[in-house]
């Protein structure tokens, strides 16, 4: 079954009854973790984007106590499980400087576990790529803002 393009899918939805959309937002709810979670952040914590950044953020510090420090290929598996929750959280949000935000996040937490200078070139890379990653994103920001985030991120060398 091939799916129908979004524009199709928005004019359609624009046709339905309230009763029948909360119908199948429940349903589209049901089948994946990802639909339910970006009900959720939709629903609950959209109004509130600061707490939503404090809730993820807590969530990676989970993550990094958890990770297995003695093997580096471990830590790398353990890193790119961190990396794609973030991902996958800054993709529900869609505001820059939320993203900026998590992603500084992860870098904190690298540079306070030395990370940063691990023997392992790709430890080092997955750093210095969100690194970048918040570098492009923090130039869509206010001024007032790039300052702020650039002197954090001048910090983490």
């Amino acid at each position: 079954m091939k799916p129908a393009t979004l524009k199709s899918i928005k004019d359609e939805l624009v046709l339905l009854s309230p009763d029948a959309l909360s119908n199948m937002l429940q349903r589209l709810a049901r089948f994946k973790k990802e639909n339910k979670e970006l009900l959720t952040y939709l629903l609950f914590e959209q109004q509130d984007e600061e707490a939503y950044v404090q809730e993820v953020c807590h969530e990676m510090d989970e993550m990094f106590a958890e990770a297995n420090v003695k093997s580096p290929y471990i830590l790398k598996k353990n890193l790119r499980k961190i990396i794609r929750t973030m991902l996958r959280y800054i993709r529900y949000s869609e505001v820059d400087e939320t993203e900026v935000r998590l992603r500084l996040h992860f870098c904190k937490m690298m540079y306070e576990k030395g990370f940063q200078h691990s023997k392992s070139t790709q430890i080092r890379n997955m750093y210095e790529s969100q690194r970048t990653y918040a570098e492009r994103t923090i130039s869509k920001l206010h001024e007032d803002l790039q300052y702020e985030y650039l002197k954090i991120l001048r910090v983490m060398v």
